[in-house]
């Protein structure tokens, strides 16, 4: 009884760890890419890319670049985050500069 205790206990730890750890750092940068749509459905990722890096696309402007923009070379900024999608780092974008 008591090792399932532990384990349960330890378990929870590492849970709480690893979502501590997906905090944004604020840095703000400006990317210049092409965007795309990669993954199969339901899991879709909406992404911009370039010859050096590529970022998952979330936040507010998610919509609007994935209505408007696929497939288009845009310029944006945004606020990169910590936390990894399946494919690459997060960009919360914060504006499009078009």
């Amino acid at each position: 009884m008591k090792k399932n205790i532990l384990i349960i206990v330890l378990i929870f730890i590492v849970v709480v760890s690893f979502s501590f750890s997906q905090i944004k750092n604020n840095k703000k940068i400006i990317v210049v890419g092409t965007i795309a749509v990669i993954g199969n459905a339901p899991f879709l990722y909406l992404i911009i890319k370039n010859d050096e890096v590529s970022y998952s696309i979330v936040g507010e402007k998610k919509s609007i670049i994935w209505k408007n923009y696929q497939g288009e070379k845009i310029k944006v900024e945004g606020i990169v985050l910590e936390k990894r999608d399946l494919f690459s780092n997060q960009l919360n974008v914060t504006k499009i500069l078009e």
